[in-house]
Protein backbone atom coordinates (compact mmCIF):
# COMPACT_ATOMS: atom_id res chain seq x y z
CA UNK A 1 0.00 0.00 0.00
CA UNK A 2 1.17 3.14 -1.00
CA UNK A 3 -0.36 6.69 0.94
CA UNK A 4 0.13 9.75 -0.35
CA UNK A 5 -1.09 13.15 0.86
CA UNK A 6 0.99 15.80 -0.29
CA UNK A 7 0.71 17.07 -4.06
CA UNK A 8 3.54 14.75 -5.39
CA UNK A 9 2.52 11.47 -6.84
CA UNK A 10 2.05 8.57 -4.46
CA UNK A 11 3.92 6.37 -7.31
CA UNK A 12 5.94 7.31 -10.17
CA UNK A 13 7.94 5.39 -12.54
CA UNK A 14 10.25 6.93 -14.99
CA UNK A 15 11.54 5.39 -18.06
CA UNK A 16 13.82 6.56 -21.04
CA UNK A 17 13.96 3.48 -22.34
CA UNK A 18 12.33 2.30 -25.64
CA UNK A 19 10.59 -0.78 -22.90
CA UNK A 20 7.73 -0.56 -21.04
CA UNK A 21 8.06 1.62 -17.73
CA UNK A 22 5.65 -0.45 -16.00
CA UNK A 23 4.44 -4.23 -17.12
CA UNK A 24 1.44 -6.32 -15.12
CA UNK A 25 0.66 -9.57 -15.83
CA UNK A 26 -2.73 -10.90 -14.85
CA UNK A 27 -3.35 -14.61 -14.86
CA UNK A 28 -5.97 -14.70 -12.87
CA UNK A 29 -9.13 -14.01 -13.64
CA UNK A 30 -9.43 -10.99 -11.70
CA UNK A 31 -8.72 -7.46 -13.01
CA UNK A 32 -5.34 -6.29 -13.66
CA UNK A 33 -6.23 -2.82 -12.62
CA UNK A 34 -8.73 -1.71 -10.62
CA UNK A 35 -9.62 2.37 -10.13
CA UNK A 36 -11.73 3.44 -7.46
CA UNK A 37 -12.03 7.18 -7.81
CA UNK A 38 -13.90 8.96 -5.45
CA UNK A 39 -12.40 12.33 -5.95
CA UNK A 40 -14.26 14.93 -8.09
CA UNK A 41 -11.71 14.81 -10.18
CA UNK A 42 -10.20 12.70 -13.80
CA UNK A 43 -9.59 8.85 -13.55
CA UNK A 44 -7.37 8.06 -15.95
CA UNK A 45 -5.31 10.95 -17.43
CA UNK A 46 -3.49 10.44 -20.70
CA UNK A 47 -0.64 12.91 -21.57
CA UNK A 48 0.56 11.76 -25.12
CA UNK A 49 3.32 13.51 -26.95
CA UNK A 50 3.67 10.95 -29.34
CA UNK A 51 3.17 12.83 -33.35
CA UNK A 52 2.35 9.35 -35.19
CA UNK A 53 2.01 6.46 -32.86
CA UNK A 54 -1.40 5.32 -30.96
CA UNK A 55 -2.65 6.99 -27.82
CA UNK A 56 -4.50 4.24 -26.38
CA UNK A 57 -4.16 0.59 -27.96
CA UNK A 58 -6.23 -2.42 -27.03
CA UNK A 59 -5.06 -6.06 -28.73
CA UNK A 60 -8.49 -7.74 -27.77
CA UNK A 61 -8.24 -10.29 -30.82
CA UNK A 62 -8.48 -13.85 -28.75
CA UNK A 63 -12.18 -12.11 -27.73
CA UNK A 64 -15.51 -14.10 -28.80
CA UNK A 65 -18.50 -12.70 -27.32
CA UNK A 66 -16.82 -9.79 -24.73
CA UNK A 67 -16.50 -6.05 -25.76
CA UNK A 68 -13.03 -4.58 -26.36
CA UNK A 69 -14.27 -1.25 -24.59
CA UNK A 70 -17.58 -1.50 -22.61
CA UNK A 71 -19.11 1.66 -21.01
CA UNK A 72 -22.05 1.43 -18.87
CA UNK A 73 -24.30 3.59 -16.94
CA UNK A 74 -27.37 3.01 -14.95
CA UNK A 75 -29.67 4.70 -12.36
CA UNK A 76 -30.59 8.41 -12.31
CA UNK A 77 -27.35 10.48 -12.04
CA UNK A 78 -26.65 11.14 -15.66
CA UNK A 79 -28.47 14.78 -16.49
CA UNK A 80 -26.49 16.20 -19.63
CA UNK A 81 -23.11 14.13 -19.17
CA UNK A 82 -21.93 12.24 -22.22
CA UNK A 83 -20.58 9.09 -22.10
CA UNK A 84 -18.20 9.14 -25.01
CA UNK A 85 -17.07 12.41 -26.24
CA UNK A 86 -14.53 13.56 -28.98
CA UNK A 87 -13.42 16.64 -29.81
CA UNK A 88 -11.58 18.06 -32.49
CA UNK A 89 -10.46 22.00 -32.61
CA UNK A 90 -7.78 21.62 -35.00
CA UNK A 91 -6.87 24.01 -37.53
CA UNK A 92 -4.88 22.08 -40.21
CA UNK A 93 -6.60 21.63 -43.48
CA UNK A 94 -5.68 18.39 -44.32
CA UNK A 95 -8.38 15.78 -45.05
CA UNK A 96 -9.25 13.30 -41.93
CA UNK A 97 -11.46 11.41 -40.51
CA UNK A 98 -12.40 11.87 -36.66
CA UNK A 99 -14.23 8.73 -36.26
CA UNK A 100 -13.33 5.44 -38.19
CA UNK A 101 -14.98 2.32 -37.94
CA UNK A 102 -13.68 -0.34 -40.65
CA UNK A 103 -14.55 -3.93 -40.96
CA UNK A 104 -11.51 -5.01 -42.87
CA UNK A 105 -12.38 -8.59 -43.67
CA UNK A 106 -14.34 -9.95 -46.59
CA UNK A 107 -15.24 -13.02 -45.16
CA UNK A 108 -16.94 -10.83 -41.83
CA UNK A 109 -20.46 -10.63 -43.96
CA UNK A 110 -22.89 -10.72 -40.86
CA UNK A 111 -20.83 -8.11 -39.44
CA UNK A 112 -22.14 -4.70 -38.88
CA UNK A 113 -19.66 -2.06 -38.16
CA UNK A 114 -22.56 0.79 -36.58
CA UNK A 115 -25.59 -0.45 -34.38
CA UNK A 116 -27.74 2.08 -32.71
CA UNK A 117 -30.21 0.50 -30.13
CA UNK A 118 -32.64 3.50 -28.80
CA UNK A 119 -35.05 1.89 -26.68
CA UNK A 120 -36.52 5.42 -25.89
CA UNK A 121 -38.75 7.71 -28.13
CA UNK A 122 -35.46 10.30 -28.58
CA UNK A 123 -34.13 11.03 -31.67
CA UNK A 124 -31.27 7.95 -32.60
CA UNK A 125 -29.06 9.79 -34.75
CA UNK A 126 -28.78 13.27 -35.21
CA UNK A 127 -26.12 15.12 -37.70
CA UNK A 128 -26.03 19.20 -37.26
CA UNK A 129 -23.52 20.69 -39.43
CA UNK A 130 -23.20 24.21 -39.00
CA UNK A 131 -21.59 26.70 -41.74
CA UNK A 132 -20.64 29.86 -40.12
CA UNK A 133 -21.31 32.91 -42.36
CA UNK A 134 -17.44 33.71 -42.31
CA UNK A 135 -16.68 30.19 -43.76
CA UNK A 136 -19.64 30.77 -46.52
CA UNK A 137 -17.99 33.90 -48.01
CA UNK A 138 -15.71 32.05 -50.44
CA UNK A 139 -16.72 29.29 -52.90
CA UNK A 140 -17.27 26.19 -51.38
CA UNK A 141 -19.33 22.79 -51.41
CA UNK A 142 -20.60 20.91 -48.41
CA UNK A 143 -22.29 17.84 -47.76
CA UNK A 144 -24.27 16.74 -44.73
CA UNK A 145 -24.81 12.92 -45.15
CA UNK A 146 -23.44 11.42 -48.00
CA UNK A 147 -23.73 7.65 -48.22
CA UNK A 148 -21.32 5.46 -50.89
CA UNK A 149 -22.15 2.53 -51.96
CA UNK A 150 -20.15 0.45 -54.51
CA UNK A 151 -19.81 -3.10 -55.47
CA UNK A 152 -17.12 -4.15 -57.89
CA UNK A 153 -17.77 -6.07 -60.94
CA UNK A 154 -17.12 -9.89 -60.33
CA UNK A 155 -14.55 -11.66 -61.92
CA UNK A 156 -16.82 -14.32 -63.48
CA UNK A 157 -20.38 -16.04 -62.67
CA UNK A 158 -23.38 -15.07 -63.24
CA UNK A 159 -24.96 -15.06 -59.64
CA UNK A 160 -27.80 -12.35 -58.83
CA UNK A 161 -26.80 -9.54 -56.48
CA UNK A 162 -29.87 -7.65 -55.58
CA UNK A 163 -28.16 -4.31 -53.98
CA UNK A 164 -30.18 -1.70 -51.70
CA UNK A 165 -28.89 2.21 -51.49
CA UNK A 166 -31.00 2.68 -48.47
CA UNK A 167 -33.58 0.69 -46.73
CA UNK A 168 -35.96 2.15 -44.75
CA UNK A 169 -38.55 0.21 -42.63
CA UNK A 170 -40.83 2.48 -40.44
CA UNK A 171 -43.18 0.52 -38.51
CA UNK A 172 -45.32 2.36 -36.17
CA UNK A 173 -49.19 1.63 -34.61
CA UNK A 174 -51.10 4.08 -32.58
CA UNK A 175 -54.86 3.89 -31.25
CA UNK A 176 -55.09 7.97 -31.71
CA UNK A 177 -54.84 10.60 -34.45
CA UNK A 178 -51.37 10.00 -35.81
CA UNK A 179 -49.27 10.32 -38.73
CA UNK A 180 -46.31 8.26 -39.81
CA UNK A 181 -44.00 9.72 -42.58
CA UNK A 182 -41.29 7.51 -44.14
CA UNK A 183 -39.20 10.21 -45.49
CA UNK A 184 -39.40 14.11 -44.68
CA UNK A 185 -36.90 16.06 -46.84
CA UNK A 186 -37.35 19.44 -47.12
CA UNK A 187 -34.94 21.93 -48.71
CA UNK A 188 -35.03 25.48 -48.28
Amino acid sequence: QITSTGANAGLRVYQDQAQSGLALVQDGAGNAINIDQNGESIAINIDSEAETSTGIHLDVRNQTSGAGIYIESSGTQRTSGRMLYAISDDSNTDARNLVEIVNDNVAAVAAVPLKIDNDSRSTSLYVDQDISAATSVAASDATGVRFDFDRAVPGSGTSAHNDIGIDLNVDSASLGNSTVIGMDINVA
